[in-house]
């Protein structure tokens, strides 16, 4: 082989020698992204993703039926069990307002329907880190808290939780989770007509509309000349149903 072969091998090997050095050189100083903890092994975020699945599941229960869980005095319209707001067994006579306190009734659904879940889900999360390895010791339920607001649901649940494995533990005591709602903004629509029907026997939907663009309502008056309003923010398929029974004729009046 020719001296001049013998050098353009050597200069091949020393430019591929040189690329490798560069590539090596990359990946050492190319900062790569730190590990993220998954959802998996994280006991907040187990937690949380229940809390949003018993928020969402309680709303749609409170929306069709009148805001009960498992209406008790209710009007069943299109297949669903609607709460009375507002209701009077006796012909002329006004309605009574059936939850004085409206808002703080929806809190307390929200809240003994999303007990028994979310405890369930504490136990889950135990079984499922204990599986992988990780030594789980928790304390009760100390608090478990829904609060409405102006377009939002939150629940709020305090138990305390510590996780282990190997020399790493972790503690976490408070879990919440809100989600986006129009439960409040509608339950206190909803108040404002059981209130005006109580005391004048009528709401003015129509009107009330022209003062609340954002709101839409349409009304439906069964045989028994029970009212269902059904309820909805603009641009938000989400509906609050209600019943009313107030100042009732006689059939054949």
């Amino acid at each position: 082989m020719s001296s001049i072969n013998k050098r353009g091998q050597v200069t091949i090997f020393i430019i591929l020698a040189l690329i490798l050095v560069v590539i090596i050189a990359l990946f050492f100083a190319i900062p790569r992204k730190p590990k993220i903890e998954t959802s998996s092994d994280n006991p907040s975020s187990y937690i949380e993703k229940c809390m949003k699945d018993s928020l969402e599941d309680a709303e749609t229960f409170l929306l069709e039926q009148g805001g009960k869980i498992n209406p008790e005095n209710y009007k069943e319209y299109e297949y669903k069990k609607i709460e009375y707001l507002c209701y009077t067994r006796n012909y002329y006579s006004p309605c009574i307002s059936q939850y004085p306190n409206f808002i703080a009734s929806l809190n307390k659904e929200i809240e003994n329907y999303s007990k028994p879940l979310i405890e369930t889900c504490f136990n889950n999360m135990k079984k499922d880190f204990e599986k992988k390895g990780y030594q789980v010791s928790m304390g009760n339920l100390e608090k478990l808290e829904s609060e409405l607001g102006m377009g939002t649901m939150k629940i709020y649940a305090k138990k305390n939780i510590e996780i282990a494995k190997g020399e790493n533990s972790r503690k976490v005591d408070e879990f919440s989770r809100a989600i986006d709602s129009p439960l409040y903004d509608l339950a206190v629509l909803a108040v404002e007509i059981a209130s005006q029907e109580a005391k004048y026997c009528y709401f003015s939907y129509d009107g009330y509309m022209i003062l609340y663009p954002e709101f839409e309502i349409e009304k439906f008056q069964t045989g028994d000349n029970t009212k269902i309003y059904t309820l909805n923010k603009k641009g938000d398929n989400r509906k609050l149903n209600i019943a009313i029974r107030s100042c009732v004729m006689p059939p054949g009046l």
